[in-house]
């Protein structure tokens, strides 16, 4: 599996009262939380994956940093893209961004994994 590099990968999410620092008890405000900003960008990295893995696995983060940049109100539409910076085997590195409208959000690190569905849930249970 050769990702390639150049290749910009982009999801569009919009901002509901269940992603709130509010309602994740991330913070006291009804704007768009941290938690939920992390899960938008990780799943925007998911994705521009997932047609390359093989039947069978899946990838599961193992790294993320953010620099949370900017608030974004309850019905925003935020715009997350990723590149693939580099790949290890079965490890890959991404640079991720979210954005509001015009306004950078968001700049991220991202690493997932590959790995065997049935290997990866059988030692959980060790």
């Amino acid at each position: 599996m050769n990702l390639d590099p150049t290749k910009t990968f982009e999801s569009l999410y919009e901002v509901t009262p269940a992603h709130s620092a509010k309602a994740l008890g991330s913070g006291s405000l009804e704007v768009l939380g941290t938690p939920a900003l992390v899960a938008f960008m990780e799943n925007t990295c998911q994705g521009a994956i997932a047609s390359w893995i093989p039947e069978g696995s899946t990838s599961v983060g193992v790294e993320f940093e953010i620099e949370h940049l900017k608030a974004s109100a309850l019905g925003a539409t935020i715009r997350c893209s990723c590149t693939v910076t580099e790949q290890e085997g079965q490890v890959i590195h991404f640079s991720v961004m979210a954005h509001d409208g015009e306004h950078l959000v968001a700049l991220g690190r991202h690493v997932r994994a590959i790995v065997e569905v049935e290997r990866f849930m059988k030692r959980l249970n060790r």
